[in-house]
Parts: C-alpha cells; sequence; structure tokens
C-alpha cells in the first residue's frame, strides 16, 4: 500500500488468541497462554504503523473475543465478562473503534442446541437472554470521556459536568488445565479448577478535591 501511495481511511484488524501450528503434517490453531495478547498486538501495530506513512491513521479492531468456539462454556460465565472489561480497559486508548464477536447465540445454533446456554459466543443468547458478557459492554458504554485514573483491575472516568463513572473487574487467568483441554469438552463443573486463583479482590478508592458536597451514587 504504501510503495503504491495508496489512501486507507484506516487500519483493520481481527484478534483471537490463536496461533497457527504443523502437527503430524496438518496445520492446527493453538490458544495463546497469555492474558496480554491483545494488549501486546496493538502494542506491535502501533509500533508498525509509526514507521509508515500511515502512522496517524485510526486503528478499529473489527472482530475480537477469547474463543472462536461455539461451544465453549466459559462463554457463558462471568469470566468472559471480565475478559471482556479487561481487554477494553488495555487498549481503549489505544484503538479507536471494536468490534466484539458476535452478538447473538443464533450464529451457533445447531441441533444440539437444546440448552438455554450452550457455549456459544454471543452477548445475548438464543432465547434473548443477556449473558455477563452483554453486560461488561454495557456497563463500559457508562463509562464518561475523561479518564482520571487508571490501573489493570478499574478505571475512573468523569465528564466535564462533575460526574463520575468508575468500572471495575476482577478478572482472574486460565491455568494450563484450560490449554489441555478441548474448548468444547469444558463443562460447568470442572470451571473452577480452570483458574490460576480465585481469589476476591478489594479495592480502595479515595477522590479528592471534589466541588459538590452532595452526591447521589
Amino acid at each position: 500500500f504504501e510503495k503504491n501511495k495508496m489512501q486507507l481511511d484506516f487500519l483493520s484488524l481481527m484478534f483471537f488468541p490463536y496461533q497457527r501450528e504443523w502437527l503430524k503434517n496438518q496445520r492446527r490453531s493453538k490458544q495463546i497462554m497469555e492474558s496480554d495478547h491483545l494488549k501486546r498486538t496493538v502494542a506491535y501495530v502501533e509500533e508498525i504503523k509509526a514507521e509508515t506513512i500511515y502512522r496517524s491513521l485510526p486503528i478499529y479492531i473489527t472482530e475480537w473475543g477469547n474463543s472462536i468456539s461455539n461451544r465453549n462454556k466459559l462463554n457463558d460465565t462471568t469470566f468472559k465478562g471480565a475478559y471482556i472489561l479487561k481487554n477494553l480497559l488495555d487498549v481503549c486508548t489505544k484503538v479507536d473503534r471494536m468490534g466484539y464477536w458476535i452478538a447473538t447465540d443464533l450464529f451457533g445454533d445447531f441441533a444440539d442446541s437444546t440448552m438455554i446456554l450452550n457455549g456459544s459466543a454471543g452477548l445475548v443468547s438464543k432465547n434473548g437472554i443477556p449473558k455477563p458478557s452483554f453486560y461488561a459492554l454495557k456497563f463500559y458504554r457508562q463509562i464518561k470521556p475523561n479518564i482520571c485514573y487508571q490501573t489493570e483491575n478499574f478505571i475512573v472516568t468523569a465528564d466535564n459536568e462533575g460526574n463520575f463513572a468508575i468500572l471495575i473487574h476482577n478478572y482472574k487467568e486460565l491455568n494450563y488445565l484450560y490449554y489441555v483441554n478441548q474448548e468444547d469438552s469444558i463443562t460447568y463443573q470442572k470451571m473452577p479448577s480452570l483458574f490460576v486463583n480465585k481469589e476476591p479482590k478489594t479495592i480502595h478508592l479515595r477522590l479528592n478535591h471534589l466541588t459538590h458536597t452532595q452526591w447521589e451514587i
């Protein structure tokens, strides 16, 4: 593109945490055991972009998620909600648009879809029931335009009218037991054993220099 001086409106990429490898002369996809892979991928794209004439173009992630499987039970759990929030906070100041894959479980509604939830990657079930991933995006949509403070687990935002929005997550990394199993073999009963830890997280926040004396929470 650069050699032919082509004009672009934006740079787009898709993201799913897999890498291709060859096994017994067959190509397969292997899951990547790295919770910051999206963050590192975006940083790599930014690094390359900075060396081109397209350095000022916005970056759009048109499809992304933790799994391409429509039978991964983690898609139905609070893990998926925390995963979405973690990655949104990781790259929210680096990319301009992100399109989550996919909106509804109807995309993965097959002959074996007899349960209300079946591990599909949608934000809502095939019956239209919002899943934790849906609420993660709903919560993220409510943050304000100005970032006051941010860590890996929360973000404090405000608008110009004195309103604040604080978004907190407790994302837990998956352990090796998750990666050595086929995604569609995971059961709800096995899930507690799939995480590095299950400890609760306590976060103390103190907002200073507030102008109002009364607040509605």
